[in-house]
């Protein structure tokens, strides 16, 4: 190369030596302690599971514990148009898809690129994503990274487990009773949980869990109490249903397990039936053998539980019926004409909801409670009558029968109805907030009952001198008659949730009821609150406030309340592995 090629060189290195370094890449620079923040360290780099579980077909049988269709009916049914040049991500549901917790997809820079409810597809642009769904803190819920493809919904194939919990007294009535929630190979708690009450149209939450064992314990007692608890194991891909029952007095748990749900598809596939049936039968007998005179006692006490229901599912309706009849005889000494009822329970409920919007649905409901036979009274050896009287005193009735019945069949008989509709405010990962409001109607008829009195309350100025004499070898009894009463007007609820990390919780939910039948007493209204803060301090620590109000102002004195309650809790918990 002559002199000119090497002076035409050095000019250019010269020139490069004095250049500006070039910009740098637009954007900002992703650490890992900022993935870790944004995307929760539950399974980052896992994808779809490569594992068999516990057969070839698991996902078809852990599909037949579900409530809702199976994963390919459900993105059969989507109604979720993909747009042009997009595909989509899928996430089956396990039950309703309002009742259970958001889906947020996230691009891999940790920004959030979609969210959704389980049962929709989430449309998307052609990438990679992590899907970050579950119950609990932000550092509980699971992560899974997904492909998403051009005009196809990739379906996240359901590794987690769902668990939904009813919530019962002891006569199998739901109610809004409060339950704590841990798993136990890892000792994390995920918060409390809230029974629903199906005559304000509600369903229990399902709990979106990684598989393991779980505790459920009563409200305010330690995690590791060995009192007031019930333990379940999840499985991966199966809805488990918890029944448990807790005593309306204290708030402590009774009882409680998995409820096999034995529902049968009838005819066209929206419809769905089952029945429960249950009973038992126990014989008693007891021979005191140091009394020769003893001739003994025996007793036999039969129950008999059923259990039904007819079930319409078909976006966006939902009509439900059940039936449920408890009934209990006791027959002393093998008599059965001294039979009498134990337990005489029987309900009919119906409840339809019409989804409008995804957050927005009203609801109406009526249930039928009646007690299907008549009650008796049986003589005994110091009361060998029965006197009645009238509301008035006079005589009506002076028996020497064996028995004398105290309330007719059918008696008392309850109807109620109501209209409404739910509105979910808001349903993010860290806020809960739903609002309720309707219109409420109830009637009860009661006829031709008698009460017991005592000889106080007995006018024996009205009886003649013979009728008086055997007073105090009777059973006095009064005729109530027949009698009807009802009460009607608006009623609203705001429930709020909200939980701060995996360190706090604050539930609230306050109720206004304001009867406009049989009195108008808009400027009275019933007012009941209920607040829990619940504070975890540290691992073992754990700080409980709850504050109740409760206003009730009817025309009678008697039934007023103006109540303020206050309650603290520490519970602590310690465990050496």
């Amino acid at each position: 190369m002559g002199r000119p090629g090497v002076a035409l060189w050095a000019a250019i290195l010269g020139v490069c030596a004095h250049a500006a370094p070039p910009p740098d890449i637009p954007g900002e620079d992703i650490s890992g302690a900022y993935m870790e923040q944004v995307v929760p360290p539950d399974t980052l780099a896992q994808r779809a599971p490569a594992f068999s579980m516990y057969s070839p077909n698991w996902l078809g049988e852990a599909e037949r514990s579900w409530d809702a269709p199976p994963l390919a009916v459900q993105m059969g049914a989507d109604d979720v148009q993909l747009p042009m040049g997009k595909g989509a991500v899928f996430v089956p549901r396990f039950t309703d898809a309002a009742l259970e917790p958001e889906i947020e997809v996230l691009e891999m820079d940790g920004l959030v690129a979609g969210r959704g409810k389980p049962g929709s597809a989430i449309p998307l642009l052609p990438g990679t994503y992590s899907v970050v769904l579950g119950s609990g803190a932000h550092h509980q819920q699971m992560v899974r990274q997904v492909e998403v493809r051009e005009g196809k919904a990739q379906p996240v194939l359901p590794d987690w487990a769902g668990l939904t919990v009813d919530v019962v007294n002891q006569d199998n009535q739901p109610f809004a009773g409060d339950y704590e929630l841990v798993r136990l190979d890892e000792f994390d708690p995920y918060g409390r949980g809230l029974g629903a009450d199906p005559d304000l149209g509600e369903k229990p939450l399902t709990w979106v869990l990684r598989p393991g064992v779980y505790k459920i314990f009563s409200v305010g007692e330690s995690y590791n109490t060995l009192r007031n608890f019930i333990t379940v194991r999840l499985l991966p891909g199966y809805l488990s249903r918890i029944l448990l029952v807790i005593d309306e007095e204290d708030l402590k748990i009774v009882g409680g397990g998995i409820v096999q749900q034995a529902m049968e598809r009838v005819g066209d596939k929206h419809w769905s039936v089952g029945v429960d049936v249950g009973g038992s039968i126990l014989f008693n007998a007891e021979i005191d053998r140091r009394n020769e005179t003893d001739r003994g006692t025996n007793s036999s006490t039969i129950a008999l539980l059923l259990n039904g229901w007819l079930r319409w599912d078909r976006k966006p309706y939902d009509w439900s019926s059940s039936l449920r009849l408890d009934e209990g005889f006791t027959i002393p000494d093998f008599d059965f004409e001294q039979i009498e009822n134990s337990v005489d329970d029987a309900r009919l409920r119906s409840l339809f909801l019409w989804r409008v919007l995804p957050l927005l649905g009203p609801y109406g409901r009526v249930e039928v409670r009646t007690s299907v036979f008549a009650e008796y009274l049986r003589q005994t050896e110091s009361q060998k009558y029965f006197m009645a009287v009238d509301e008035s005193g006079a005589l009506l009735a002076l028996d020497s029968a064996a028995s004398f019945r105290t309330e007719a069949a059918f008696s008392p008989f309850t109807t109620e109805a109501g209209l409404g509709a739910n509105v979910d405010i808001i349903d993010v990962r860290y806020l809960e907030a739903k609002f309720r409001t309707g219109f409420g109607y109830s009637f009860t008829s009661v006829r031709d009952n008698y009460v017991t009195i005592t000889a106080a309350e007995l006018d024996t100025a009205q009886l003649d001198s013979a009728t008086e004499a055997v007073v105090t070898q009777s059973v006095l009894l009064r005729r109530l008659g027949s009698a009807a009463t009802h009460e009607a007007g608006p009623e609203a609820a705001l429930t709020l949730n909200l939980r701060l990390g995996n360190w706090a919780m604050v539930r609230a939910e306050a109720r206004l009821f304001a009867p406009v039948a049989p009195e108008l007493r808009f400027n009275r209204p019933d007012f009941d609150l209920e607040t829990t803060l619940s504070w975890r301090l540290t691992r073992w620590l754990t700080f409980d406030y709850e504050l109740v109000y409760i206003l009730k102002q009817p025309e009678d004195e008697n039934l007023r309340q103006d109540l303020v309650r206050h309650g603290v809790r520490i519970r602590y918990s310690l465990r050496t592995r």
